[in-house]
């Protein structure tokens, strides 16, 4: 018989503090449509069949330091984000991870506030919320008590979907990076967001995992909130059907994808495209 961890602080090392800050999402600093904290999954989750999901803006003002220099995310901006299926797109690479981090409410803004209708995800895909002197089985009883999952079917899910499940018994420092990017896809498909942020590429490959992946994926976001900041074109085209553009300061909804796609393409944040950003703000008055 299966042994589970059992899930309090002592199970999950160092680094429980940290990571269970990421998975927790909006419950760190977000507010729902009342103004109230939230602070469990029962106030986060509030009048999702009246109300459209959403995200608003309220006066939110964010200027970032990221690898030396400010860089400006949002200025003075009020935005109602409805329910939708968007891309992620900026003007400037370097912005996109501090964006998705306002996005799923890992952080406060420096000036206003950000509001959450629904339960948001963390940032599905991203490396660095796997890490540290944990196994996989950690994570998994770490996410059933933020969340409030029965363990035995979220360990059996996560067994069943991975192509590999003996590596969830291994301490993540130590999985390949193959199965790093399968374990944190599937892991994020185990509570029952109102509001998807998919950060990583979505799996493309003709495989058994991407295939039962995409399937669960597509069933557990009908009708669900998506923002996919996807560096592929391909995955923004097919999962996506409008744009939320983050552009010097100014956050806007773009109705038009192929437009939005054509104008600001989806590049991967880097010193090279960060100057060829720099160079391009002279021919570009918007």
């Amino acid at each position: 018989m299966l042994e589970l961890p059992t899930p309090n602080a002592s199970s999950f090392g160092a680094n429980v503090d940290e990571m269970a800050a990421g998975f927790r999402g909006a419950w760190q600093h977000g507010y729902n449509k009342t103004g109230s904290r939230n602070k469990s999954l029962e106030s986060n989750c509030i009048a999702s069949d009246v109300l459209s999901l959403m995200i608003s803006f309220q006066r939110t003002s964010d200027e970032p330091e990221i690898a030396g220099i400010r860089r400006q995310i949002a200025s003075s901006v009020d935005l109602d984000i409805p329910t939708g299926r968007y891309a992620l797109l900026t003007s400037d690479p370097l912005a996109k991870k501090p964006a998705v981090d306002l996005l799923a409410g890992l952080r406060p803004p420096q000036v206003g506030r950000i509001s959450f209708i629904g339960l948001t995800s963390w940032p599905i895909g991203r490396p660095a919320f796997l890490r540290g002197n944990v196994t996989g089985r950690h994570v998994i009883a770490l996410i059933c008590r933020l969340y409030g999952l029965d363990m035995h079917v979220s360990n059996a899910m996560l067994e069943t979907m991975v192509t590999d499940p003996r590596h969830i018994n291994g301490k993540v420092e130590h999985w390949p990076a193959e199965f790093r990017y399968e374990y944190g896809l599937a892991a994020a498909l185990l509570p029952p967001f109102d509001i998807y942020i998919v950060e990583a590429v979505f799996p493309f490959l003709k495989d058994r995992f991407s295939y039962l992946w995409k399937t669960l994926f597509e069933k557990r976001s009908a009708g669900k909130m998506l923002i996919a900041g996807s560096n592929r074109v391909a995955d923004l085209s097919k999962y996506c059907d409008r744009a939320i553009v983050v552009n010097r300061g100014r956050v806007t909804i773009a109705n038009d994808l192929k437009k939005a796609l054509d104008r600001y393409p989806p590049r991967v944040a880097s010193y090279d495209a960060q100057k060829e950003f720099e160079d391009d703000l002279a021919d570009d008055p918007l």
